[in-house]
């Protein structure tokens, strides 16, 4: 009966300490990591002051910031995004490529 007692312990506190471990390592990898994703839709807003911009996409307004908004965007315009998306943070422009089509 010890025996069986001292390993349901050991089981508990290996599973208690095993699960901080892997919570702390998503909360680091969190803060860390970029995810570089793309979208295509058509341009509805441009805001160059503020080098924001929306594209509906999937039905949805999408608005990403781009710190060197080099690329004129017109509204209409079909455009294709790569971005970067953290938690807690707004989607970053990093690449934006003209289409040569008017679909997406």
């Amino acid at each position: 009966m010890k025996k069986l007692l001292t390993l349901a312990v050991a089981l508990v506190t290996l599973a208690v300490f095993s699960g901080l471990g892997v919570a702390q390592q998503k909360a680091f990898g969190a803060e860390t990591q970029h995810l570089y994703l793309k979208i295509t839709g058509k341009v509805t807003q441009v805001n160059e002051k503020a080098n924001t911009f929306t594209v509906m996409a999937k039905g949805k307004p999408f608005t990403f910031g781009s710190k060197s908004l080099k690329v004129p965007l017109k509204v209409g315009e079909i455009i294709e995004i790569t971005y970067t998306e953290t938690p807690g943070g707004p989607m970053e422009a990093t690449t934006i490529n003209t289409s040569k089509s008017n679909t997406y």
